[in-house]
């Protein structure tokens, strides 16, 4: 197999939080990034079929430029303590970056074939990033 593969691998996480008497009565953090991964791919397939089983396996290469995005929002109400009630502490902040990320894949999968155009499968695809 040769190619060109494009990917997106996001990633999103959100904290909120409210308090009682303590210092900390409000928090909300959300951070997010994109990853937009695009370069050449190599891989390999091989498949069998024995009667009506078919078995397949197949692993591929990419040597990606990551063309990633991420940004945090805060806020922060405190009560008492360092910050005086009703106090709204925020901030946003972002970046981005284009780094080297190579791309790992790899499928097995078996099927039995119900007819000629039905075939059950079930598999297994691991990637590692």
């Amino acid at each position: 197999l040769l190619g060109l593969r494009y990917s997106n691998i996001s990633d999103d996480f959100n904290v909120l939080g409210t308090g009682g008497q303590g210092i900390l009565t409000t928090l909300d953090i959300e951070a997010h990034t994109r990853n937009n991964l695009v370069g050449p791919q190599v891989g390999i397939r091989w498949n069998k079929q024995t009667g009506h089983w078919k078995i397949g396996s197949e692993a591929r290469f990419m040597a990606a430029a990551n063309f990633q995005q991420a940004w945090v929002d805060s806020a922060f109400t405190g009560g008492g303590g360092l910050i005086q009630a009703g106090t709204i502490v925020g901030g946003n902040d972002s970046t981005s970056d284009v780094t080297w990320a190579p791309l790992g894949e790899l499928r097995l999968d078996v099927g039995y074939q119900v007819s000629k155009a039905v075939t059950l499968r079930m598999g297994y695809t691991g990637m590692v990033a």
